[in-house]
Protein backbone atom coordinates (compact mmCIF):
# COMPACT_ATOMS: atom_id res chain seq x y z
CA UNK A 1 0.00 0.00 0.00
CA UNK A 2 1.53 3.48 -0.96
CA UNK A 3 2.39 6.07 1.75
CA UNK A 4 0.50 8.88 2.08
CA UNK A 5 3.23 11.77 1.17
CA UNK A 6 1.82 14.20 2.99
CA UNK A 7 1.16 11.95 6.45
CA UNK A 8 5.12 10.38 5.55
CA UNK A 9 6.51 13.95 5.49
CA UNK A 10 4.38 15.04 8.92
CA UNK A 11 6.14 11.73 10.51
CA UNK A 12 9.85 12.92 8.79
CA UNK A 13 9.39 16.18 10.06
CA UNK A 14 8.77 15.03 13.36
CA UNK A 15 11.64 12.56 13.57
CA UNK A 16 14.36 16.15 12.49
CA UNK A 17 12.57 17.96 15.59
CA UNK A 18 13.06 15.14 17.79
CA UNK A 19 16.56 15.01 17.07
CA UNK A 20 16.78 18.93 17.67
CA UNK A 21 14.87 18.94 20.93
CA UNK A 22 17.83 15.60 21.83
CA UNK A 23 20.50 18.30 20.52
CA UNK A 24 19.64 21.39 21.71
CA UNK A 25 21.30 21.25 25.26
CA UNK A 26 24.69 20.78 23.01
CA UNK A 27 24.80 24.08 21.58
CA UNK A 28 26.62 26.82 22.46
CA UNK A 29 24.45 29.88 23.38
CA UNK A 30 26.93 32.10 21.13
CA UNK A 31 28.46 30.81 18.24
CA UNK A 32 26.23 29.65 14.98
CA UNK A 33 25.01 26.18 15.32
CA UNK A 34 24.14 23.69 12.74
CA UNK A 35 22.23 20.76 13.06
CA UNK A 36 23.12 17.70 11.06
CA UNK A 37 20.62 15.03 10.82
CA UNK A 38 22.06 11.60 8.64
CA UNK A 39 18.96 10.63 6.80
CA UNK A 40 19.40 7.24 6.12
CA UNK A 41 19.79 7.02 10.45
CA UNK A 42 15.94 7.99 10.37
CA UNK A 43 14.69 7.22 7.65
CA UNK A 44 14.69 10.68 6.33
CA UNK A 45 15.93 10.99 2.78
CA UNK A 46 15.80 14.59 1.23
CA UNK A 47 15.25 12.57 -1.84
CA UNK A 48 11.96 11.78 0.03
CA UNK A 49 10.46 14.93 1.20
CA UNK A 50 8.08 17.11 -1.04
CA UNK A 51 10.58 21.16 -0.08
CA UNK A 52 6.58 22.53 -0.17
CA UNK A 53 5.29 21.03 2.47
CA UNK A 54 8.50 20.00 4.59
CA UNK A 55 10.51 23.51 4.82
CA UNK A 56 8.06 25.32 6.03
CA UNK A 57 6.79 23.30 8.92
CA UNK A 58 10.54 22.25 10.05
CA UNK A 59 10.62 26.35 10.80
CA UNK A 60 7.37 26.52 11.91
CA UNK A 61 8.72 24.47 14.45
CA UNK A 62 12.22 26.03 14.54
CA UNK A 63 10.39 28.88 15.35
CA UNK A 64 9.67 28.23 18.73
CA UNK A 65 12.14 29.82 21.13
CA UNK A 66 13.43 26.45 22.67
CA UNK A 67 15.05 26.75 19.46
CA UNK A 68 16.64 29.72 19.38
CA UNK A 69 20.35 28.72 19.55
CA UNK A 70 19.79 26.80 16.94
CA UNK A 71 20.92 28.21 12.96
CA UNK A 72 19.47 25.83 11.08
CA UNK A 73 19.12 22.19 9.99
CA UNK A 74 21.03 20.12 7.20
CA UNK A 75 19.44 16.78 6.47
CA UNK A 76 22.28 14.95 5.11
CA UNK A 77 21.85 11.96 2.87
CA UNK A 78 23.57 9.35 0.16
CA UNK A 79 22.22 8.05 -3.37
CA UNK A 80 24.18 5.38 -4.83
CA UNK A 81 24.38 6.07 -8.62
CA UNK A 82 25.55 3.28 -11.31
CA UNK A 83 29.02 5.51 -11.75
CA UNK A 84 29.02 7.92 -9.02
CA UNK A 85 27.80 8.25 -4.84
CA UNK A 86 26.05 11.25 -4.81
CA UNK A 87 25.56 12.90 -1.44
CA UNK A 88 22.09 15.20 -1.66
CA UNK A 89 21.63 17.16 1.26
CA UNK A 90 18.59 19.58 2.80
CA UNK A 91 19.26 23.14 4.49
CA UNK A 92 16.66 24.50 6.49
CA UNK A 93 17.48 28.15 7.84
CA UNK A 94 15.76 28.33 11.31
CA UNK A 95 14.01 31.93 11.28
CA UNK A 96 13.81 32.53 14.98
CA UNK A 97 17.83 31.54 15.97
CA UNK A 98 19.02 35.05 17.67
CA UNK A 99 21.73 36.80 15.75
CA UNK A 100 25.12 35.19 17.62
CA UNK A 101 23.86 31.45 16.40
CA UNK A 102 22.52 32.43 13.24
CA UNK A 103 24.43 30.39 10.59
CA UNK A 104 26.78 33.31 8.29
CA UNK A 105 24.54 34.23 5.12
CA UNK A 106 27.93 33.27 2.98
CA UNK A 107 27.13 29.55 4.34
CA UNK A 108 23.35 29.28 4.56
CA UNK A 109 23.81 30.47 0.96
CA UNK A 110 26.11 27.71 -0.27
CA UNK A 111 24.23 24.75 1.79
CA UNK A 112 21.16 26.13 0.43
CA UNK A 113 21.98 25.26 -3.12
CA UNK A 114 21.98 22.05 -2.97
CA UNK A 115 17.78 22.20 -1.80
CA UNK A 116 16.88 22.12 -5.36
CA UNK A 117 18.63 18.89 -5.94
CA UNK A 118 17.54 17.12 -2.74
CA UNK A 119 14.04 17.69 -2.30
CA UNK A 120 11.78 15.66 -3.76
CA UNK A 121 9.84 17.52 -6.84
CA UNK A 122 6.24 17.91 -6.17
Amino acid sequence: MPLNPTQSSQDEQCKVIEVADKAIPKFLPDKPNLLVVVGYLLFVSPRELPQGIVEPKVKSELSDGRFSNLGGVLIFDFDFGEKAIAYPAAFIENPAAIELCKIPIDVAMGLSMGNQKAFRCQ
